[in-house]
């Protein structure tokens, strides 16, 4: 995976005042950085190729999924509204969100699921 398409993503969330009041700069790729205090939020990458009839790479079909993490539920969504209005001037189109809860550690999460296209 490109780490330009890494830095393209982290751009686009820390762009994003309304998701910056909330989080700081706590986003990342893959895991939360180590010590990290609630809230924050990570993503991941799944790049496909576009391929012409000839088999020639047209582009990229890029999908991101990106874990709003927080103590509370209310929080959590309120992460993943401002990641989905972020995740916009990609442009990205949201595809699926999904909540969740982990009860170990009584945290709340919001997934947000997007695609956008490269060249």
């Amino acid at each position: 995976m490109s780490e330009s398409l890494h830095a393209r993503i982290r751009t686009a969330l820390l762009a994003h005042p309304p998701l910056v009041v909330l989080i700081g700069t706590r986003a990342a790729a893959h895991a939360a950085g180590e010590g990290w205090p609630m809230p924050y939020v990570i993503w991941s990458l799944t790049e496909q190729p576009d391929l012409g009839m000839s088999g020639q790479r047209l582009g990229a079909t890029v999908t991101v999924q990106v874990e709003c993490w927080a103590t509370s539920a209310l929080t959590a969504s309120a992460i993943a509204d401002a990641a989905v209005q972020a995740l916009a001037d990609l442009p990205a189109v949201v595809t699926s969100r999904t909540t969740g809860t982990d009860d170990d550690a009584a945290y709340d999460h919001d997934t947000v699921t997007a695609v956008f296209f490269i060249d």
